[in-house]
């Protein structure tokens, strides 16, 4: 797998977030007096993004009708008699043993596999709070979205964004960014809700659309962007990832118990690379 498209995940978020909040700064209420400083004009160059897991037979009855040999003994195992068709008879196997498990039984990763990243978690893990330019880091409780792992039978993978939960996610930072907005403007220009509404209502606009906006302004779907496919082995707690299939070198340090999967450390050649801040990773399958 490419490191570069962990790197390429936190740029689109990064730079997301600071055009949301450099554009509510510009466009903020002309109402009020403002109680810091004017922003660093060099906040502005963050407005161009960076380029975005043979059946044995069981013991059977015998058929109405077969005979038993005269000297079989009456307490014999129920299907040890002869059927009379074909050569074989469960009458050797006891009903209730089950085959031996193979000696090569090992932890199986095969499936669909689901993270939940938290909203907070990834701008904690990609934005660094003195790039806001004295802004306040927003917070979103309870908002998520998910990253999805397919390891495939055939030794294939996919790791991808679900975009139903992007869509979601953006939806539900309606709430929070509405309050992160009415504290700021409390804050900065001692304005409550009702002036909020007064002083946006002089732009034609409304605390409802600079919510939509700065949701806007975010753009989790571009990290539909982050789309790898490739192969992949698990062996000795470590899951290999790459794009060759004959090749495979780099590996997470990782953690396989039933349908729980968990990264634990970032292969050295991507300690770099800002997934690596958000491990340990665990997916459910």
């Amino acid at each position: 797998m490419k490191t570069s498209i962990w790197r390429l995940a936190a740029l689109l978020l990064a730079a997301a977030l600071l055009l949301a909040l450099w554009g509510c700064r510009k466009d903020e209420p002309v109402t009020g007096t403002r109680k810091t400083t004017a922003p660093d004009p060099a906040l502005q160059e963050q407005e161009n993004p960076l380029p975005p897991g043979g059946e044995t037979p069981g013991a059977s009855a015998p058929e109405n009708g077969a005979e038993t040999e005269p000297s079989a003994p009456e307490e014999s195992v129920p299907g040890g008699e002869d059927s009379g068709e074909g050569e074989g008879s469960g009458g050797n196997t006891p009903a209730d043993e089950d085959p031996a498990p193979g000696p090569e039984d090992k932890p199986d990763p095969t499936g669909s596999w689901s993270a939940e990243l938290t909203v907070d978690g990834m701008i904690s893990a990609f934005v660094e709070e003195d790039s806001l330019g004295g802004l306040p880091m927003p917070s979103f409780p309870g908002v998520f979205v998910v990253l999805r792992m397919d390891l495939n039978g055939d030794g294939t993978s996919r790791i991808f964004f679900d975009e139903a939960s992007l869509r979601r996610a953006k939806e539900d930072m309606h709430a929070p960014l509405r309050q992160y907005l009415l504290d700021y403007f409390a804050q900065e220009y001692g304005l409550d809700e009702a002036a909020v509404e007064a002083a946006l209502a002089t732009q034609n606009t409304s605390l409802d659309q600079k919510v939509e906006e700065l949701a806007e302004g975010f753009r989790l779907e571009e990290l539909t962007a982050v789309d790898a496919r490739g192969y992949y082995r698990y062996e000795d707690g470590r899951l290999y990832l790459g794009d060759d299939p004959d090749s495979l070198e780099n590996y997470y340090e990782a953690s396989l118990q039933g349908d729980r999967l968990t990264l634990l450390k970032a292969p050295e050649a991507e300690s770099t690379v800002t997934l690596s801040r958000l491990l340990p990773l665990t997916f459910a399958r």
